[in-house]
């Protein structure tokens, strides 16, 4: 790791490999921790890294095999996942961050709030799901099986039609395209090995034992962890928070940023506010 002390970027070594990690915000400030969809890298969230620096110390990582970070084999686990995350955090000393993750980093965020190996000053769960039925994990395998067959260029095109509407992508093709690249980029190993630790997930009954204030978020259209679903987790725990994103699909910190920015900063003020009171 590298750099001025407010924005510090490199590899780091934890947990058996080398993770790339950014940090970005002024030190000393309270941690938000962004983790990464997968197929994703860091840049995922650079909408939300600009507007969080200015009040936050903002760590954002990438999974094995993803962007900058070193491939290591298939198959991966959640608990291999979220001992990264805990790793690279107790290697940084991020210390009780708001912890923000997006579909598989939502999956490990709820497993690290469910175990509650490290504190947390609030959870985001944004477009995840909380079990995989039988039908789905069999759609996942079929997936893997191609990606081991083609490449991962065999994921892309479906990839896009599930993170972003078809409105956004029509009208945006640059950075459908930076996302084309992004998926295209993650090694076979990293997108059938994190296949392979999602699978079998089932932490609905769980979510209840979850003690940090929570918010579920949810783009309007997402085909895959759709608002119904969201929503019945939100129910699922009581006194956590609900907010759809409109027009977005299911990867909204792209397609509708500011929403998202609003929400994650009227979010960690209310957790403050009562951790104050």
């Amino acid at each position: 790791m590298g750099g001025d002390g407010e924005s510090e970027s490199g590899r780091l070594r934890v947990n058996g490999t080398e993770l790339f990690v950014s940090m970005q915000g002024r030190a000393g400030a309270p941690w938000v921790v962004l983790l990464n969809s997968m197929a994703a890298d860091t840049t995922m969230w650079a909408p939300q890294v600009e507007a969080l620096a200015p009040r936050y110390r903002v760590m954002c990582m990438d999974w094995r095999g993803h962007g900058r970070s070193r491939n290591e084999p298939a198959p991966y686990s959640l608990g291999m996942l979220s001992t990264d995350v805990v790793a690279a955090m107790d290697a940084l000393g991020v210390e009780s961050p708001h912890l923000v993750g997006a579909s598989l980093g939502g999956m490990i965020g709820m497993m690290l709030a469910i175990e509650r190996r490290v504190p947390l000053a609030s959870l985001t769960v944004c477009s995840a799901l909380p079990r995989i039925a039988p039908a789905m994990a069999q759609w996942w395998s079929d997936i893997a099986a191609q990606v081991r067959r083609g490449g991962v260029v065999e994921a892309v095109d479906g990839t896009i039609s599930r993170w972003f509407t078809r409105a956004y992508a029509d009208a945006n093709p640059a950075v459908v395209a930076h996302t084309r690249r992004m998926i295209a980029s993650t090694t076979t190993d990293a997108y059938t090995g994190c296949i392979a630790a999602f699978r079998n997930l089932d932490l609905f009954e769980e979510l209840s034992q979850i003690t940090a204030p929570a918010l579920f978020m949810v783009g309007e259209d997402d085909p895959a962890s759709t608002p119904e679903i969201m929503r019945g987790m939100h129910d699922r725990l009581p006194g956590s928070r609900f907010h759809v994103v409109r027009d977005a699909a299911h990867l909204p910190s792209l397609e509708q940023p500011g929403s998202v920015n609003r929400a994650l900063l009227d979010f960690f003020a209310i957790v403050q506010e009562q951790k104050v009171s």
